[in-house]
């Protein structure tokens, strides 16, 4: 009987070591019962037309408190520590990544769901409500052709016991709620708890445009300027974008004239400062930054992708102009207009005649040349070819008078 009854005490020592790890154990989190584990939206708007880009977005998850027994959120440092870090968690989008959908007129909606982002494996040191704050993590330096997302969102994390009655028992995350309070432009927005968190960028690729001048003829002047006057316009978009041209001169060197072009937030029009530029044989004006060190608003180009553009060339005595254009695309390389024009007569550059050219991912470039009239040197120019005939007239009679004068006086 006393075997029997040490081996029960044994037996029970055993359980009872046995149960006390488990409960240390699930005192320290175990999840257990399909855990709630949370998800992401990242929505990125692509231009029509446009390959979407190889971008990574990351988002990164901020510790604010637990809330207290009042119902009141505890932030205090040492409240904080307690809590465990969320790791970040990210999305990857590529060329494959094609769309439909557009909420946004001229860009498509290429969407990514980003799932578990509290992970199961996440240990809690006891039942509440564990708040964070949802943010994108921007880069750095920033790219220049995208509009990244400011939004900000409170996640609310509710870790439950599994059995109410036993506070030392395992521990479940039974819901993951969000609510809103900076949108994506940046701005206050206390919006409603809402399922998920939805974080909208815009791919905004940025385009280079060239426009040059060359002129031909024997007697061409190399050194003489030609105004010419642009337009731009773009597809609608929040942010104000400010383009810079630079001249470059017939040696390949930058030179000092700029031309900066600013689109207005919320506005289509371009408007250029200067409103025309003058290029000489040779130079280039070159949308692209190439006079620029800010590298973050300038180094992939600086026309918004998507403009439509058009550039006249006021005409010149004595010159007749053409030009070749390309209009995002190499393949549509060709005389532009498809006859020569009329000496010193303005030449307006466009599609069809009236439609203006877009900026595309591709080439965009329009190249003026201006031939001059063709001379023959003969010594006499032709504007004073009246008054010399006259004085030829006049001199041819009085000796024509004198002549008839001699005959009378032998006859």
């Amino acid at each position: 009987m006393n075997k029997l009854m040490k081996k029960i005490v044994t037996v029970a020592l055993a359980l009872t070591m046995v149960m006390s790890t488990v409960l240390s154990v699930s005192a320290t989190g175990l999840q257990q019962d399909d855990p709630e584990t949370g998800t992401l939206t990242k929505i990125l708007e692509v231009p029509k037309g446009v390959p979407t880009p190889d971008k990574t977005f990351n988002f990164v998850f901020t510790k604010s408190g637990i809330v207290n027994g009042s119902g009141v959120l505890d932030s205090a440092d040492a409240v904080k520590a307690t809590m465990p870090g969320l790791s970040n968690v990210s999305t990857t989008f590529g060329t494959s990544d094609t769309s439909t959908t557009e909420t946004v007129a001229g860009y498509w909606d290429v969407t990514k769901t980003i799932t578990d982002i509290v992970p199961t494996s996440t240990t809690w040191p006891h039942a509440g409500e564990y708040v964070y704050m949802v943010s994108e993590l921007q880069d750095s330096p920033a790219d220049p052709a995208l509009r990244y997302s400011l939004a900000s969102y409170q996640m609310t994390v509710y870790v439950e016991n599994t059995a109410p009655s036993d506070p030392n028992g395992n521990l479940i995350v039974k819901n993951i709620g969000f609510k809103q309070f900076i949108n994506d432009a940046g701005t206050t927005a206390d919006i409603p708890a809402k399922a998920d968190p939805i974080f909208r960028n815009r791919y905004k690729e940025l385009v280079k445009l060239d426009i040059s001048k060359m002129v031909t003829g024997q007697y061409a002047d190399a050194t003489l300027g030609f105004v010419f006057t642009p337009t731009f316009e773009r597809a609608l978009d929040k942010d104000e974008v400010i383009s810079i041209g630079t001249i470059i001169g017939a040696d390949g060197t930058p030179t000092s004239r700029i031309v900066t072009v600013t689109f207005a937030a919320n506005g289509t029009t371009g408007v250029a400062d200067p409103t025309t530029f003058t290029l000489a044989h040779g130079e280039t004006i070159k949308f692209e930054g190439v006079n620029s060190s800010d590298t973050e608003k300038f180094g992939k180009g600086t026309l918004p992708i998507g403009t439509t553009w058009t550039v006249m060339e006021t005409g010149s005595a004595g010159y007749t102009a053409s030009a070749i254009v390309n209009n995002n695309s190499a393949t549509e390389e060709g005389p532009f207009p498809t006859s020569p024009g009329t000496a010193g007569a303005n030449l307006t550059v466009n599609t069809d005649g009236t439609n203006a050219l877009i900026a595309g991912l591709s080439i965009n470039k329009a190249a003026f040349t201006n031939e001059y009239r063709t001379v023959s040197p003969t010594g006499i120019l032709l504007n004073n070819l009246p008054f010399i005939l006259l004085i030829v007239v006049a001199l041819g009679g009085f000796v024509g008078y004198i002549a008839s004068k001699r005959r009378k006086a032998t006859n």
